[in-house]
């Protein structure tokens, strides 16, 4: 699921893009889902709750409670890796755009082929990160993002979905192509997605509540890899 948020204190112009998000994404196998805010502030929030994770921010500057340049100023001391474009009547401001390495800076009314643009790079470069698995005889694709975790029993192997879903295939975690430093090995029958982690100490606990055990053996190589990419994904240095 590809999340974009349309940020812009007028209804009108959320409409819009989403009419352009609409007619984009109806040629397109990606299913995504847009989430309206009229407010920076609103959406800050939601990132200091915990409550906000997005593929993509489109940001309208001038808004009543709080510009869209102090917003996404705020949102990158939280999330280092999120795309932000912003929209704006004006091109005054395209050099400020840099300060929060915006992938975009869109004048109203919004040309139809910018945006385009900007989501055909960020879907291709997401479209590429997904597990293909084989279930009754057809391969389907699950991406990377939307993986908490997997675990083995015998020959079956169950995917837990952020969605609450999870998916089933007949094969061994070792069969998984998950070549991403996100994913780890914890246990002979458990891998997980450590962008879902809360917090290790003897387990993983996960941010659902769950717990996803840690093998006793390399224990603390496994919380010290865990530490490393919490902080490296903090620096902005991990993938998306």
């Amino acid at each position: 699921m590809f999340n974009i948020v349309i940020c812009d204190n007028q209804k009108y112009e959320r409409d819009a893009l989403s009419d352009i998000l609409c007619e984009y994404f109806s040629g397109s196998d990606i299913e995504y889902k847009a989430y309206e805010y009229d407010s920076g502030k609103k959406l800050l929030d939601d990132y200091i709750d915990g409550l906000a994770r997005f593929d993509l921010l489109l940001m309208d500057i001038f808004m009543d409670d709080m510009n869209g340049f102090d917003a996404a100023k705020a949102i990158r001391q939280i999330d280092r890796r999120v795309p932000i474009a912003f929209l704006t009547n004006s091109k005054d401001f395209a050099i400020e755009s840099y300060e929060v390495e915006a992938v975009g800076y869109l004048v109203k009314p919004v040309n139809t082929e910018r945006l385009h643009l900007i989501l055909d790079k960020l879907t291709r470069a997401e479209v590429s990160k997904s597990l293909a698995l084989k279930q009754k005889g057809r391969l389907r694709y699950y991406e990377y993002r939307d993986i908490v975790s997997a675990e083995s029993h015998g020959h079956v192997v169950t995917i837990h979905l952020a969605d609450g879903h999870e998916e089933t295939s007949y094969c061994k975690l070792d069969d998984l192509e998950l070549d991403d430093p996100r994913f780890i090995r914890c246990h002979k029958s458990y891998l997980v997605n450590m962008d879902y982690v809360k917090y290790a100490e003897d387990d993983f606990l996960m941010n659902d509540g769950s717990r996803v055990p840690i093998r006793a053996h390399g224990k603390k190589e496994i919380i010290d890899m865990y530490t490393n990419y919490f902080v490296k994904k903090h620096l902005g240095e991990t993938p998306l």
